[in-house]
């Protein structure tokens, strides 16, 4: 019986003494060539929902700043309306911040805007810098069984990067 609870306490304590780490990640959802009297798009917020719940679910603690809006699609990787959402972020303990850019265009004759593309990008804010960045377009806007699959998909591919 003494060795059953001898074997029992090695083995938890061995199991309570291996490193776990879960990351704080922090997300920035972007929306680009959108009017800014129109609400949210709704695929902006599954793009949202879908990318945190990847993220919750592989053990990170995850955040999100308010969706922003933007005229046009910033020339930088990081861009400039977001540096107080990235000091907010590194305020709050968030090793990682992610940028999901969704880019909108309207049809010249008017009509139901389009999501042309989504570009995500992962920085590290201690120190600051790019980690990994993707361009998706195509299948990002389909069914949406297939729009649940891409951003899964993108999802796990940001998630191996932060992991590596």
């Amino acid at each position: 019986m003494v060795v059953k609870r001898l074997a029992m306490v090695l083995f938890l304590s061995v199991f309570l003494m291996l490193p776990l780490s879960a990351a704080m990640v922090s997300f920035l959802v972007i929306e680009t060539g959108r009017r800014e009297d129109m609400p949210i798009h709704a695929l902006t917020g599954l793009w949202e929902n879908e990318l945190m719940d990847a993220f919750f679910d592989a053990g990170h603690i995850v955040s999100n700043a308010p969706i922003m809006r933007l005229a046009t699609k910033p020339d930088k990787d990081f861009p400039d309306e977001a540096q107080g959402d990235l000091r907010e972020a590194i305020a709050g303990g968030s090793e990682l911040l992610i940028i999901a850019l969704l880019d909108y265009q309207t049809p010249s004759g008017g009509g139901l805007e389009k999501l042309q593309g989504v570009s995500l990008r992962l920085f590290r804010t201690k120190p600051y810098n790019l980690v990994f960045t993707q361009q998706y377009s195509g299948a990002v806007s389909g069914s949406s069984k297939e729009t649940l699959a891409a951003i899964k998909k993108a999802a796990q591919v940001l998630i191996s990067h932060v992991r590596g």
